[in-house]
């Protein structure tokens, strides 16, 4: 399995836990699920994460722009995470898309 569609899948798992079970970064929960993590890949979950809740309502705007029908919850959540990483933090726009269709497949969404 790619190492970026298993952290990104991570990173969609992590802030699903957050925005409908209300917890935080700083959880037990979320930090084991961290922790397991290499010290690269932890750097990589904590950026993603927290600049995906910095910006999740410029990335709903974003959504709400472009997007035809209302989305789900996890669609979402998968689309800011995706928008966070081409937008604002500037990372590559094939590895991205890549692993984010892949999350989908995954996650049953339609991708």
């Amino acid at each position: 399995m790619d190492k970026g569609y298993k952290l990104r899948l991570e990173i969609h798992n992590i802030l699903h836990k957050i925005f409908v079970d209300n917890y935080n970064m700083d959880s037990g929960i979320i930090k084991k699920r961290i922790n397991k993590n290499n010290k690269k890949d932890i750097a990589f979950i904590n950026t993603v994460c927290l600049n995906s809740m910095r910006y999740y309502f410029h990335c709903i705007k974003i959504i709400n722009l472009y997007a035809k029908k209302k989305c789900k919850l996890h669609e979402n959540i998968l689309l800011s995470s995706a928008i966070t990483q081409l937008v604002f933090l500037g990372f590559k726009d094939y590895a991205v898309i890549d692993c984010s269709v892949k999350v989908a497949k995954k996650l049953n969404i339609y991708h």
